[in-house]
């Protein structure tokens, strides 16, 4: 099993270097299968979601779109996968970041009560609770 970083994910949807993209699209279809997945951590995940928002504008559908379709992927295992679909759950229906949604579900598994902080977006989201 290979990792796969960012810039991988970010060349394969974005396609706007022809040979990067190239390069991620060959790895991805002759590198990960069933038997060989490739391994897509929570934190590449919020960093592609981050960048495909802050760099290339894609719209907030637009993200939920990407981010189920890598959660469907055979060929790809993203780590915490059930943590992920709740925080993908969040992110659908809240303003909130996906990396807020997926802090106050990691939060959550961990034991936390609530994720305490000043970021009033976040506290909207029932994981967590403003300080004031």
């Amino acid at each position: 099993m290979n990792g796969i970083d960012t810039n991988i994910l970010v060349r394969f949807f974005m396609q706007d270097n022809t040979s990067q993209f190239n390069l991620s699209r060959q790895f991805l279809l002759m590198e990960c299968s069933r038997s060989q997945p490739g391994y897509i951590n929570t934190i590449v995940l919020c960093e592609l979601i981050w960048t495909l928002k802050r760099t290339y504008k894609l719209k907030r559908e637009q993200l939920i779109l990407i981010i189920e379709q890598l959660l469907d992927v055979e060929q790809a295992i993203i780590e915490e996968q059930d943590l992920v679909r709740r925080a993908l759950k969040d992110f659908r229906f809240s303003k909130a970041d996906f990396a807020d949604c997926l802090i106050g579900q990691k939060n959550l598994k961990a034991g936390c009560k609530q994720t305490i902080t000043f970021d009033r977006t976040a506290a909207s989201l029932d994981s967590f609770e403003p300080l004031s």
